[in-house]
């Protein structure tokens, strides 16, 4: 659990800050930026206007593409509203040939309020994940694996070695699934039967296939031959159903590969996760997702990242399955969610992937606080005793401190405000001490 490090403070700043140390060191970036919704449940601005928006998303992504190693790669989590132009942007810093994958992920239900606007618009259930590369050439994925109905998987696999009770390849015959769940004198209509004589049977239980970069022999007919390694049939390859039975939770599960839809993220309960003290009912991302992003694009020990940590789901599923990790988040409620969350975690959390990992508790991390240059001027300024005082932090504001940009400086010493509610048409000179202290207050950039 080395280096596992948990960040209150400005994300861009404390990027900037890990470049030294982690440059060219992570595996894994996972973000879940704020939207761009004007609605957010956490405290983000998530209110921008577009332009502001991708300035915000831009200077974050280009040092992130710096912290990544050379097969490292990032997936970021984002609705419609904004997908098209992040898109292009990652295009842009990573590069068009470095863009791997989009995820269509399942994130609602047919329920709720979504459900009152059908007449003018298509319920909307998904969510995306970008995913790039640092180098796609060098990337190697850990492909996953979902479980299955037994015929979703095997429709086609009809067929059945019946092996005579012989060693002997010449001996064994091919005949239908059908037949040999009789001739085991199976009752059909008993489901969970047959459902176990097929798992246990899975070596046995085939579909046949042309394989089009060999020229397999046709004869001798319905004799097996091995060709390659591979069992061959009438000229075709014999493909098992065992190949596709995975140990899921300690059982044998006929699984298939996922693709780029999924559908089958747990999203009830997600509020549970974590804990009781953990709870948040929208926004947070189930450890189902987190899991399996981990286990595609890393190996055990590999440095994750989240600098958008949230509640701190990344970060608590790098920790059970003994990934190395660092989370950043500059909002108040990191302590309360993201820090009690992880101590839970080391302390044997249950809950998500708890029993798929077999989590037991352990390891440790550390919490570290970002001393800001803002948080410093903001103090300064507070303890200013005169506009004198203001005029000279406000001249080194000008020069050091991290400014809104959407406000025009040269105009501060002689605009209209609006503080409390109400305007004022008067110079800077003519507000009082404390109104004068919560403007320049206000320019700070607090993002």
């Amino acid at each position: 659990y080395e280096d596992n490090l948990i960040i209150k403070g400005n994300n861009l700043i404390a990027l900037h800050s890990l470049k030294e140390r982690y440059e060219g060191k992570v595996k894994l970036i996972y973000i879940d930026p704020p939207y761009n919704t004007g609605d957010d449940s956490f405290l983000y601005n998530d209110s921008f206007n577009h332009s502001t928006w991708l300035t915000f998303i831009k200077n974050r992504l280009e040092v992130a593409h710096d912290l990544l190693c050379d097969n490292g790669v990032i997936c970021i989590h984002i609705n419609d509203i904004e997908f098209g132009y992040l898109k292009v942007l990652c295009d842009e810093i990573f590069k068009r040939e470095n863009f791997l994958n989009s995820i269509c992920v399942q994130m609602a239900h047919l329920s709720g309020v979504k459900m009152s606007h059908i007449s003018t618009k298509i319920p909307k259930v998904k969510e995306h994940i970008l995913i790039y590369s640092k180098n796609a050439s060098k990337v190697l994925l850990n492909p996953q694996y979902v479980s299955v109905d037994w015929n979703y998987a095997f429709n086609r696999y009809q067929n059945f070695i019946k092996k005579n009770d012989s060693d002997d390849i010449n001996e064994w015959e091919s005949i239908s699934l059908r037949s040999a769940l009789i001739e085991a004198g199976l009752n059909l209509n008993d489901h969970d039967q047959v459902y176990e004589f097929k798992i246990e049977n899975s070596n046995l239980i085939f579909q046949t296939a042309i394989n089009r970069s060999k020229n397999y022999p046709k004869e001798p007919r319905n004799k097996f031959l091995i060709i390659d390694d591979k069992y061959v049939l009438n000229g075709r390859e014999v493909i098992f159903a065992s190949d596709k039975i995975r140990i899921i939770n300690g059982k044998k599960t006929p699984t298939s590969i996922i693709s780029d839809i999924w559908t089958d993220i747990g999203i009830n309960n997600v509020f549970q996760e974590g804990g009781e003290n953990i709870s948040l009912r929208f926004g947070k991302k189930p450890e189902m997702l987190l899991k399996r992003i981990v286990a595609l694009f890393s190996n055990q020990g590999d440095l994750i990242l989240d600098f958008h940590l949230g509640t701190g789901t990344t970060c608590a599923v790098a920790h059970k399955m003994r990934h190395k990790y660092i989370g950043i988040e500059q909002l108040e409620y990191i302590e309360k969610l993201a820090v009690s969350r992880l101590h839970n975690v080391v302390n044997g959390d249950i809950t998500g992937v708890s029993k798929e990992v077999n989590w037991q508790g352990g390891g440790s991390f550390v919490y570290t606080e970002l001393m800001e240059l803002n948080y410093l001027f903001i103090y300064k300024i507070e303890q200013a005793e005169t506009i004198e005082d203001l005029l000279q932090l406000f001249d080194l504001m000008k020069a050091e401190a991290h400014l809104n940009y959407q406000i025009e400086l040269e105009k501060v010493l002689n605009a209209e405000y609006e503080i409390d509610g109400v305007s004022y048409l008067v110079s800077f000179n003519d507000l009082e001490l404390s109104q004068q202290k919560q403007l320049l207050i206000e320019l700070l950039d607090k993002n």
